[in-house]
């Protein structure tokens, strides 16, 4: 749950807060008796984009999908239609990810 300091400050404890949107009865069954809270709809999806806007259709999709079931090793297969992150990209997210660990040892 992207912000989620804007709907349930409560539960910002910089950790991961998990949103499972429910759009069926049986699906509000399968969660029943799990430590759950309920938000707005609205609050959802201002919070998070991908509810607002579809995500485009990847451009090899198609051919993903008609290669999967025979691919012998599924690892190797799908590392050919993954794009690879650059070495500035890996650097910043390990940067933050280091000066998040270093935030929560010195906070707390």
């Amino acid at each position: 749950l992207w912000n989620v300091t804007n709907c349930l400050p409560e539960m910002d404890d910089d950790a991961g807060t998990g949103l499972v949107p429910v759009n069926t009865e049986r699906g509000r069954q399968l969660l029943e008796g799990l430590a759950l809270r309920e938000i707005d709809h609205g609050a959802a999806v201002g919070n998070n984009g991908g509810f607002a806007v579809h995500s485009a259709v990847p451009e090899r999709r198609e051919e993903f999908f008609a290669g999967l079931d025979s691919a012998p090793c599924l690892h190797g297969y799908m590392s050919e239609f993954v794009k690879k992150e650059s070495w500035a990209r890996r650097a910043g997210k390990s940067l933050r990810r280091l000066a998040g660990l270093l935030k929560r040892r010195i906070m707390g």
